[in-house]
This record gives C-alpha cells, structure tokens and sequence, in this order.
C-alpha cells in the first residue's frame, strides 16, 4: 500500500481502491469509479460496505435491524461524487500485490461462509 496526494490519485486508473488516509489512520474504503465527466477536480467513488437503502430513514432502520439479529444486504456498486477539492487529503491506494493477498483473504472466507437459511 502507498500514499499519493489527490493530483495523483485523480491520475490513477478507474477501479484504483483506496482510503482516505491520515497519519495512523485510515476511513472507509472505496473503489474509484469514473472520473467526474467535465469536471477535472473529482471523481465518483463507491464506498464498501454500504447498505442496499434508498434513502436515510431505511438505512437507519437496517442498521436497528441488524442490531437485532437481521441479515441487510449490501450494495457495493452505488456511487457518489467525492467532490471534497481538499489537496491536502492523502489518499492509501491497494496495490496489487496487496489485492492479492485481500483476493486469498476474501476466498478463504468464502470457503467457509454457509448461506444464511
């Protein structure tokens, strides 16, 4: 993993996932999506996880609902603008032979996850 200043990360190709990183610390994850069309300073951003709601009233009960035992399922496509024009944000970008390692991580737990019934 690496950090690269928002000039760089703009530069790097769609799929490129990331972290908006500060020192000992990084957020959620996201996956670069598109370039915004027209606008040179962002890019849409699909953030991972993020819950199959369509507005902030469902997204709130899912997560009152999880905490009750439900299963909520999640959309991992959705995509908003990141829209901060902050250069001074930095930016943890996975390199590929951290996809790897997150791919064998991701395959284990595949291996051994049941299908809720």
């Amino acid at each position: 993993m690496r950090v690269v200043t928002r000039q760089e990360l703009m530069a790097l190709p769609n799929g490129t996932i990331y972290h908006e990183w500060e020192p000992c610390f990084w957020r959620q994850m996201a996956v670069k999506v598109e370039d915004s069309p027209g606008v040179a300073a962002d890019w849409y951003q699909a953030m991972i996880p993020q819950m199959a709601c369509h507005n902030s009233a469902e997204e709130a009960d899912a997560h009152f609902a999880m905490g009750d035992g439900a299963s909520v399922a999640l959309n991992l496509e959705s995509a908003g603008r990141e829209a901060l024009y902050d250069d001074r944000l930095r930016y943890a970008v996975w390199e590929h032979a951290d996809l790897v390692a997150l791919a064998g991580v991701v395959q284990r737990a595949i291996d051994v996850a049941k299908p809720v019934a």
